[in-house]
């Protein structure tokens, strides 16, 4: 698989991406637990402020590391809802640790978001670079703005010529009576199979390559239908360096 300049420079850190890439599965395997350890003999030896900001990078990394931390404090909310209808908050002391993994959700609104969550394009970049070039619509307006965050019920659909996954049919010299748009073949891409999951606040259907968001991601049943990589407790301490920050 072709790896693009773009790609190659947001990989190289080791950090795991929005990304079909071979790196980003190579490491999202052998990301050592030790680094991303919240208990035991390695996290003892870290300061506090140590743990929330390996928590904060790897966690910023994986959820969009290129908005600045000036917009991603006005997207991370103050109080975040458990499974147990309590809030996660510096102050509470009875909150429930796994509600932490919803403080990026409102980034999943974003139309980029949506089109990479939806299998159109291999990464984010790329779904941006979709969006930019004018092959991206919404409600059926063509939409050039990638952090755009859309609303519930709102429908993306995507150009079937340019998404990575779909190969046009082969040409016929015979020239075609049926008025119909092409039928267009699935390839998957090497790599791809681990990511090939469709979160529960996304319906899409790849006969017309649209997207309607549904809803925000949620708690249900102590489970998060946001896609994580990380433990909720990685995120409980990534909320806690954001939480003390606004209170400087």
């Amino acid at each position: 698989m072709t790896v693009s300049r773009l790609d190659r420079l947001k990989l190289t850190r080791g950090l795991i991406r929005l990304s079909w890439n071979r790196k980003n599965l190579y490491f999202l395997a052998n990301k050592r637990k030790n680094d991303l350890a919240t208990t035991g003999p390695k996290a003892i030896r870290r300061s506090v402020f140590q743990q929330q900001w390996i928590a904060k990078r790897e966690t910023r990394a994986y959820h969009d590391a290129d908005i600045t931390e000036k917009q991603i404090n006005k997207i991370i909310p103050k109080d975040l809802p458990t499974s147990g209808g309590l809030s996660l908050s510096k102050n509470s002391e009875t909150s429930k640790i796994n509600g932490a993994i919803l403080m990026y959700a409102q980034l999943e609104s974003r139309i980029d978001f949506i089109v990479f969550r939806s299998h159109f394009a291999s990464s984010i970049w790329s779904a941006r670079s979709l969006i930019l070039d004018g092959h991206v619509m919404l409600n059926g307006k063509k939409f050039k703005y990638p952090s755009h965050r859309v609303k519930e019920g709102d429908v993306i659909t995507v150009n079937p010529k340019v998404v990575c996954t779909l190969q046009p049919p082969p040409s016929n010299p015979e020239p075609s009576t049926s008025k119909s748009a092409p039928l267009y073949n699935f390839v998957p891409l090497p790599y791809q199979q681990p990511f090939m999951f469709i979160p529960d606040y996304l319906e899409v259907n790849y006969n017309t390559c649209s997207t309607v968001f549904l809803r925000y991601p949620t708690i249900n049943n102590n489970t998060c239908d946001l896609p994580s990589p990380f433990p909720p407790e990685l995120h409980a301490l990534a909320f806690l360096h954001y939480s003390k920050r606004g209170t400087d």
